[in-house]
This record gives C-alpha cells, structure tokens and sequence, in this order.
C-alpha cells in the first residue's frame, strides 16, 4: 500500500468501456485501475457515455471506486470550422477542440472539481481527453496514451484505402499528421506523467524531449497460468490458434496476411498436419466476407466465431499466430499467450513496442512471409520444446508487465510529482 505519497485521491477521465476482457483498451484500462488501487488511491472514475454504450456492463477492479457516469456532449464543429482549423494549426485551442470534439466537456468536469481540489492527481486516457489539462496550469496529469494518433491514422488509412478510394488528398493528410503531432506535443508539455503502453512510442516521446514520459506496461487482468487439455501436437498435428474480430480492422490485417500470403508457401505435406482455429466475432460484411473467400481453399481452417470464454480453447492450442504489417493491436493478444502458457509466433511488426521478446527464446517472430513460412514448416516437421518457450514468456512477463511490476513502476512515478 501507498502510505506515504501526499496524495489519496485519484480523478479518472475516461470514455472507454471498462473490463477484464474485450478489447485492449478495455483491459488497459482496467489495468491502469488496479494499479492505483494497489496502491491503496481512492478513485472518483468520470466515464463518459452515449446511448450506445450507456448499456453497456462495466466491469470494475475491486476497491474504492466511485463511479459518476457522464452522458457524452461532444462539441462538433461544422466542416468548415474543423478545416479552417487543420488549416491554420493555430490558435491552439481553436486546433484542440476541432480535433477532440469532447475537450470541452471534458474541460467543464475537471473544472468542478479542480477548483476545489487543485492538489489531487488528474489521470486522463487518449490524447482527447488529456488535452483538457492545457487548460490547468500546474495541475498534477497523468496522460495514459495508448497509440500515437499521428502514426496510428496513417495505418487505419492503408487499410481503408483498400476499400474505397480516399476523399482527402495526399496534402491534407500530411497537414492532418502534422496538426495531431503537434497536439501530441501540446498535450506532453501540459502533462505531468505520461505513461506510454510500447517501448518504441516510449522511445519516441524521449527523443522528442519529453523526460515525463515512462514506459508502463500493460499487465493482464488475469495472471492465472491455463492448464493443458491436450500434448502438444496431439496425434501430429499443429494446432494454431488466431484471436480477434474476424471483422476487425486489426484482424482482418492479420488474417488477410496469414492465410492470403504465408498459406500459399507451405507445402501439401505441411498444411495436411497442421489447422488453423479462428476465434472471433463473424459477419455479413466487407472485412470478413473477404477473409472468408481467401480461406475457401484450406479445409484445415476452422472459423469459431466469437466465443465467451476462450480458455478452454488456449488448453488446446500449440501455438497462437499474429500477422500482418500494418497495425500493432494484437499486442494485447500475445500479452494474454504469455500469461497463460501458449508460445506466439508473430510478425516483428506486431510484436512491436513489447519489451523483452527474443526470437526462439520467448516467441517467434518472422520478419517476411517466407520467413514466416520457415517457421511454421519447421514447427511442423521437427520436435520443438513448447514447454520451454512458454515457460520463458511467462518468466518476462512476471519480470516486466506484471500486476506486481506495475503497482511497483506506478508507485515510482508518482513518488516524485
């Protein structure tokens, strides 16, 4: 417990739907939650909600919490407005509330309780929401960033181009870029902490200049190593495993990269021993139609749709797979292989940002298709000790994500505001 930091006051910002499982932001947050529960915090938690999500379950970490739902306003600018602002680049405020529609509100709830208590420590999830702490000089802030949007939107702009053309021009995606960089940079000189999920967007903030930048981890709601239900490679045959929407951006990326390239350079003899085993949410639309269509050749794929409790499912798997180039959300997924003991072959690009990984000691990662290949044949065709690889991964994260590694990494951090 946190007995001697001059704070017991936590005022959490966020419009993320808060669980154990789900998404990765979900799980980042309830995360983030628990740490400073761990360390004895008391936590006034402001989420934000619209009719979408007003329903939706919240699954909170045990401890003192007080909830306050807010419902979501966000301050939309017309077209005009929002353009002249990226245009511009100036007045700042006039860029941050054309970019985070939701910095007002959320401005207006800081301020009712800034006001009274200008000691306590204000931690904010996403750029949106942390670029109200501009408004509060001074103030103790704590910046949860998730994903760099000024490289993240170049990556969800690859992908969409695949399905239509873009309606915004090379020009004015560059100036978007430059506009949300520049906000990052706002928002890192007004905060107090900021705490980076990735290594190398932890790296990236240093470089920019910013010493309040740390790496924290992300821990797994769940630490609780799952129990085998079948040897590896059972009756010879590999057994993978691919986690995420089937829908998804993220996992229509991994799978079109999975079966669309690496499936075509393994042999008969190869394919006849190994089966691919889809879990995630299946749909009448364009991402999984797709994904559906380029599997039609491999029998030896089975597609489970989504499934509520996936443990029974890694007690049965060899190894998970993660593909693709493009986006990084699949770190969530390979964290939760290593907390539970099944070994992860993956793209170095996916894996990117988690610290610790090397390649045939604690994961296995391909740095090309055919490499990627390489790796599946030889885990097919000759003896491997999965013991040994998932016992390592488990070794790292106990060592470097852990629940016990962040409360210890958070405590640090806020010792010295």
């Amino acid at each position: 417990m946190l007995v001697e930091h001059r704070q017991e006051l936590i005022y959490f910002f966020t419009g993320v739907r808060i669980a154990p499982f789900g998404q990765g932001s979900s799980i980042r947050v309830y995360t983030n939650l628990r740490a400073y529960i761990d360390l004895g915090f008391r936590i006034e938690l402001v989420h934000f909600v619209d009719n979408e999500s007003k329903n939706q379950e919240l699954v909170l970490p045990e401890g003192d919490i007080n909830l306050i739902d807010v419902k979501r306003k966000p301050h939309e600018m017309n077209r005009f407005s929002k353009k002249l602002a990226i245009r511009l680049g100036f007045p700042n405020e006039f860029l941050l509330n054309a970019l985070f529609p939701i910095r007002s509100q959320v401005i207006t709830e800081v301020r009712a309780r800034y006001d009274n208590h200008p000691e306590a420590i204000y931690h904010f999830e996403y750029d949106d929401y942390a670029s109200a702490a501009l408004e509060f000089p001074g103030m103790h802030s704590v910046w949860s960033n998730h994903d760099l949007s000024s490289q993240r939107v170049q990556l969800i702009w690859q992908s969409r181009d695949e399905r239509r053309e873009s309606e915004k021009t090379e020009t004015e995606r560059k100036r978007i870029i430059t506009r949300l960089r520049k906000c990052e940079d706002l928002i890192a000189q007004h905060s107090s902490l900021i705490f980076n999920i990735a290594t190398h967007e932890n790296a990236e903030f240093q470089m920019r200049g910013y010493e309040n930048a740390l790496l924290f981890p992300m821990s797994w709601p769940d630490e609780k190593l799952i129990p085998r239900a079948r040897r590896w490679k059972e009756d010879g045959k590999l057994r993978l495993l691919h986690l995420g929407s089937v829908n998804g951006l993220v996992g229509y990326e991994s799978l079109t990269y999975l079966i669309g390239e690496v499936f075509p350079l393994l042999t008969e003899e190869v394919l006849k021993n190994m089966e691919l085993w889809v879990v995630g949410t299946l749909a009448d639309a364009f991402y999984c139609n797709r994904i559906l269509e380029v599997a039609k050749p491999y029998p030896q794929i089975r597609f489970f749709g989504f499934v509520e409790d996936i443990k029974p499912i890694y007690a049965q798997a060899d190894v998970q797979v993660v593909g693709g180039t493009k986006a990084s959300g699949l770190r969530t997924r390979i964290l939760e292989s290593m907390v539970w003991g099944v070994p992860v072959l993956s793209t170095a690009v996916m894996a990117e940002g988690l610290k610790g990984l090397v390649n045939g000691e604690n994961i296995f990662l391909a740095r090309n298709p055919q490499y990627f290949a390489e790796i599946l044949t030889r885990l097919v065709m000759t003896e491997t000790d999965f013991d040994r690889i998932a016992r390592n991964a488990r070794e790292l994260y106990d060592k470097t994500f852990s629940r016990k590694h962040a409360a210890e990494v958070l405590r640090t951090a806020l010792n010295e505001l």
